[in-house]
């Protein structure tokens, strides 16, 4: 059993939540509710969940509250929020999943399914933390996110990855020291994630490229390609080709 807290300053969510939970997830055991920030800190000092569903919004405060303030932070957190919040970026650079009410059963039990595939060890719990926290404080995408893979949660340099190849619903992150692991990510959600940073341009439906690494383009007919410093290359499609001269000349005059 999965030992969860509800966090949720809203009665008649915290009773949805809790029914969603009881009638629909058995591998949750909620061993704990709270509705403001101070109960928060109490139940999850006391209690020492697994998990932790906490609504961003808790009155005048924010959920955010709670984790700067625990002594301990080994659980892991899956955010509910009421609308596209300020924090969304930094709970996505983190890794940690959130979901939109009114709270969806076939979401929140994604939601709880991820978190039970991929529980992290401690080292890397705190370093999702450390992201999430940075990213909350800091308007601009941190050095350094989490990225969920088939294996886990990766901690990764953002400057380090070459480029990004879609795979079905999967992505291959590439890396300049040659290595790569598979996102469970799809394209769409590592672009924006990766919104904030414009050396990171879509060349092909299937391709994220980090100018950074483009040593020089190649036209190929209507299409063409790139050649990176290391020797690859990466398709450029021709509905994508005059908008990623553009966007690559740019890049290399700044």
């Amino acid at each position: 059993m999965i030992r969860t807290i509800v966090v949720e300053d809203e009665n008649f969510s915290l009773e949805m939540m809790n029914m969603l939970i009881t009638g629909h997830i058995p591998a949750l055991e909620i061993v704990g509710t709270a509705t403001s920030v101070s109960e928060g800190i109490h139940e999850i000092e006391s209690k020492h969940p697994d998990l932790v569903l906490l609504d961003i919004e808790l009155g005048n405060q924010s959920s955010f509250d709670i984790l700067e303030a625990v002594k301990v932070r080994d659980f892991g957190v899956i955010f509910i929020t009421a609308y596209d919040h300020y924090a969304i970026k930094a709970i996505r650079y983190s890794a940690f999943d959130y979901l939109m009410k009114p709270v969806d059963l076939e979401e929140l039990q994604g939601a709880v399914g991820r978190f039970a595939e991929t529980r992290q060890n401690k080292e890397n719990q705190a370093k999702q933390f450390e992201v999430l926290l940075e990213g909350k404080n800091n308007p601009v995408m941190p050095a350094k996110i989490m990225i969920p893979a088939k294996s886990g949660i990766v901690y990764i340099e953002v400057s380090e990855i070459k480029y990004i190849e879609a795979d079905g619903s999967y992505c291959d992150i590439y890396f300049i020291n040659n290595k790569k692991f598979t996102s469970s990510k799809t394209m769409v959600e590592l672009e924006e994630i990766l919104a904030d940073r414009p050396m990171f341009v879509r060349s092909h439906k299937s391709f994220l490229v980090n100018l950074s690494f483009v040593k020089e383009f190649h036209h190929t007919g209507k299409t063409g390609h790139v050649e990176l410093v290391d020797g690859s290359t990466v398709m450029v499609a021709f509905r994508k080709k005059a908008e990623f001269i553009k966007m690559m000349n740019q890049y290399m005059r700044s």
